[in-house]
C-alpha cells in the first residue's frame, strides 16, 4: 500500500480498509468451528475435536490479523486524507469504525456493527474524494 500522498492527490489507503470483508470469511469460519465442536461433543470425536480447535485458532489468528490491517489501514487512510488537498476532512473518531473488526474471530456477530460502517465510510469517502467510485 502506497504511503505517499501529495497535496493534489488523495492518498490510496482505502485499499487496505476495503479488506474488510474477508473478517466475515474467518467470522464464519468461527461459526463453522462451533459447529464441529458440538458435533465432536455429541459424538465424542477425536477428529472433530481437532477439526474445531484448528478452524477455532485459524479464525480468531486470521480475524485479529485483517482486523489490524484494516485498522492501520482505517487510521493511515483519515490521516492521508486529513493533511491532503482532498475535500473531505473525516474525523479521527472513523478510526474507532475499525475496532470491531479485531473481535469478529472471537464474536461474529459483530459484524452486524462492522461491516455497514466500513461500508459507509468507503461510500462517504468515493462520494466526497472521488476514490473509491460506486
Amino acid at each position: 500500500m502506497p504511503s505517499t500522498s501529495s497535496a493534489a492527490s488523495p492518498p490510496s489507503w482505502w485499499y487496505g480498509v476495503a479488506l474488510f470483508p474477508v473478517s466475515a470469511l474467518f467470522g464464519l469460519l468461527e461459526l463453522l468451528s462451533r459447529h464441529f465442536l458440538s458435533r465432536a461433543l455429541v459424538h465424542d470425536s477425536p477428529g472433530d475435536y481437532l477439526l474445531s480447535f484448528v478452524m477455532d485458532v485459524l479464525s480468531q489468528l486470521g480475524a485479529i490479523f485483517f482486523g489490524l490491517v484494516v485498522l492501520v489501514a482505517l487510521v493511515l487512510d483519515i490521516r492521508g486524507l486529513r493533511n491532503s488537498g482532498a475535500p473531505w476532512r473525516p474525523n479521527w473518531t472513523w478510526g474507532l469504525v475499525g475496532l470491531p473488526n479485531l473481535a469478529v474471530g472471537v464474536y461474529p456477530p459483530i459484524l452486524a456493527v462492522s461491516v455497514p460502517l466500513l461500508s459507509y465510510y468507503l461510500y462517504r469517502r468515493g462520494k466526497r474524494v472521488g476514490a473509491p467510485s460506486f
